[in-house]
């Protein structure tokens, strides 16, 4: 991105800021990745000059998995937009959702009224916003939910291998 001759005007560089925030986040322009060899994309008759697509920077992890750039057309304005190809991420892991049947367990629903009552009554103050409060409440709802749920589970296989000991 340094400058080149151009009919005897050299062409600005980018200032020293920006090539320094380029790498400090990590940035990569896609556009040149896929297009080394293209120097210039479009010509214009009425101005009788060539263009070319000055940057398009994306983050590196990400424009790691770029599969394709295309530009695409447009008759309503001067400036095209770009069309990115992804190849994708596998699924890693599970979105967590709850599991509706512990409503019904009495044990459950106590131990959760317990647990948000005190959150309640030690998180409410005046400097705590109402966004924030509702927030932490359904992150600590989700912890209450897991470590119950956890609990259940590992009581449940303490029980089936006593019993498969019993039987042997």
């Amino acid at each position: 991105y340094k400058g080149e001759k151009k009919k005897g005007k050299k062409r600005r560089e980018l200032p020293k800021a920006c090539l320094e925030m380029f790498t400090e986040f990590n940035l990569i322009d896609v556009w040149k990745k896929f297009n080394q060899e293209k120097k210039f994309i479009f010509y214009s008759k009425p101005h009788q000059s060539w263009s070319h697509i000055h940057m398009a920077w994306i983050g590196g992890e990400i424009g790691e998995e770029v599969k394709d750039i295309e530009i695409l057309l447009t008759c309503w304005a001067d400036h095209n937009p770009l069309k990115i190809s992804w190849r994708g991420r596998k699924k890693t892991r599970c979105r967590w959702t709850l599991n509706t049947q512990i409503l019904e367990e009495t044990e459950f629903v106590q131990k959760l009224r317990e647990e948000l009552t005190y959150f309640l009554k030690e998180n409410n103050r005046q400097h705590t916003s109402t966004q924030n409060l509702w927030d932490t409440m359904k992150t600590v709802t989700q912890g209450i939910i897991i470590s119950y749920i956890v609990k259940r589970k590992k009581n449940l296989l303490n029980k089936i291998n006593c019993r498969k000991q019993l039987r042997n």
